[in-house]
């Protein structure tokens, strides 16, 4: 959230299954656009556990969500990717790419951001 790098120190920033993990989500994004050169990308990739699309990816969230109320794994947002997409669009950067993947039930957005 705080690199303490200088400004524009990077070409290029990934942000990979981390947005679902942190409870400022917008505070990253700032980070990561902070640090990125102008017309640099800042690219993600997303579990987007509110997105459920089988029974297979129920019982993954189902587990996730249990977990984490039993504070097996630290906290957890579940997106959908309309709010998902919402959140990178209000961030100050423009998505220029993004594809969805359905991969043993769980549905991630992969979507690169333009400086």
């Amino acid at each position: 959230h705080n690199t303490s790098l200088n400004k524009h120190t990077a070409d290029n920033v990934l942000l990979c299954h981390i947005l679902e993990y942190t409870k400022t989500p917008d505070v990253l994004l700032l980070e990561a656009k902070r640090l990125t050169r102008p017309n640099g990308l800042v690219i993600t990739s997303t579990n987007c556990y509110g997105t459920v699309r089988s029974a297979w990816g129920l019982l993954i969230s189902i587990r996730v969500f249990l977990a984490c109320t039993f504070k097996l794994i630290p906290y957890i947002r579940f997106y959908t990717f309309k709010k998902l997409r919402y959140k990178l669009e209000n961030s100050g950067m423009v998505i220029i790419a993004e594809k969805k993947i359905k991969h043993m039930g769980k549905t991630r957005l992969f979507a690169v951001l333009k400086t």
